[in-house]
């Protein structure tokens, strides 16, 4: 397999991890929001 290859593949692994990794952040942010939003209309 050429260097070029590989590294186009490594470089689109990083980006998906980066990607998951982001949408998991958003996620607990979101969760942590709407909870907070939650507690103080109660």
């Amino acid at each position: 397999m050429p260097m070029m290859e590989l590294r186009g593949v490594r470089s689109s692994w990083d980006m998906l991890a980066r990607n998951a990794l982001f949408a998991r952040l958003a996620a607990s942010v979101w969760r942590l929001a709407s909870a907070s939003c939650r507690y103080w209309e109660a």
